[in-house]
């Protein structure tokens, strides 16, 4: 991973703390990893995030707990998630609060990316570890998972829960994993095709009691700034990257336009373009693709009918979507099935 990318203070707080209580000599972990303990002192400060993970791949051996990241989770504050935290926060509903969890992602930290995956009539709210090394990624997803549920549930004071919980890896090797249902109340699966929290497409639309427009107006600002600062470094996630969630979140029986889309990366339909264009892309054909992919999904993976398949990705009529497919595929609907 290059040393350019960094992570906010907060992404490593959690840990350092859980590994404190677990009787962990924190202080020479940071000073291995060359962190210097005063700059975690000021949260607008960052760290490589090469340093955060060496660190969590030493607390979590040193620990000697087996579910570390599920139960660093425990220690969520209100700024855990920095500045993403608190825009979530200020939002209307899930949906919105979604939405700017993919512009603004990024600002907080580049260990992982945040996808919405439709499944029938649930969506599946995926965290995915940019690390590739086994126990960081399990520990990594466990306790990002944890932390946004604990987070809804004990910050924004949401009551509800997933209908499933989903792990990409194997179960930790240990005798009791009630720990992972006394989180979450919720089934929890393992050796699962993604990992993240299972919800109804209604969910979604689940108001947020704190809500507040002039103060998420602000906080917007402050991520635009800090967002332009990425560029500059070099740190800023592909556009391409995050239209592609943006048109996955708000696909829903209609096609959000590219005017739509720029609008909640805060820039005009024609810098976006430009943006696309630097990165080899267009809004249509990220569209084409992102259709295409819901439609395989579908066709594979659930019971609906062609026509409902066609309605649910945006078609006016189901032979606009059987002559698109052909095109895509070389193949029918019926015949992909």
């Amino acid at each position: 991973m290059p040393n350019a990318l960094v992570s906010s203070v907060q992404s490593i707080k959690r840990y350092l703390k859980h590994a404190e209580s677990c009787g962990v000599d924190t202080t020479s972990l940071l000073a291995d990893v060359q962190i210097d303990a005063s700059v975690l002192e000021d949260n607008a400060n960052h760290i490589p995030t090469k340093s955060l993970l060496t660190f969590l791949h030493s607390a979590i051996i040193a620990s000697k707990d087996p579910c570390f990241g599920l139960n660093a989770s425990r220690l969520i504050q209100m700024d855990t998630f920095d500045i993403l935290g608190y825009i979530a926060l200020n939002c209307a509903s899930l949906r919105e609060a979604m939405e700017q969890v993919m512009v603004y992602e990024s600002v907080s930290g580049t260990s992982g990316v945040t996808e919405i995956i439709p499944l029938d009539d649930q969506v599946l709210i995926r965290w995915q570890s940019s690390v590739k090394e086994p126990l960081i990624q399990r520990h990594s997803e466990e306790n990002v998972i944890a932390s946004w549920f604990r987070y809804a549930q004990q910050i924004v004071n949401i009551d509800d829960r997933p209908s499933e919980v989903w792990f990409s890896h194997s179960a930790p090797a240990i005798d009791d994993l009630s720990c992972y249902q006394t989180i979450f109340h919720s089934p929890v699966y393992f050796d699962k095709p993604y990992s993240g929290l299972l919800i109804s497409a209604e969910q979604l639309d689940t108001p947020f009691p704190q809500a507040n427009r002039d103060m998420l107006k602000l906080l917007q600002q402050q991520a635009e700034q800090q967002l332009q600062q990425q560029k500059l470094a070099g740190q800023e996630k592909l556009v391409t990257q995050r239209v592609n969630n943006l048109i996955r979140l708000m696909i829903n029986n209609s096609i959000p336009s590219k005017e739509l889309i720029a609008e909640q990366l805060g820039v005009s339909s024609r810098t976006l373009q430009r943006q696309l264009e630097s990165e080899g892309r267009s809004y249509k054909q990220l569209l084409q693709s992102i259709r295409q992919e819901m439609a395989e999904h579908y066709l594979k993976n659930s019971s609906m009918s062609v026509e409902a398949v066609s309605q649910k990705i945006g078609f006016a009529d189901a032979r606009s979507f059987q002559r698109s497919f052909k095109q895509w595929t070389g193949r029918t609907p019926g015949s992909f099935r």
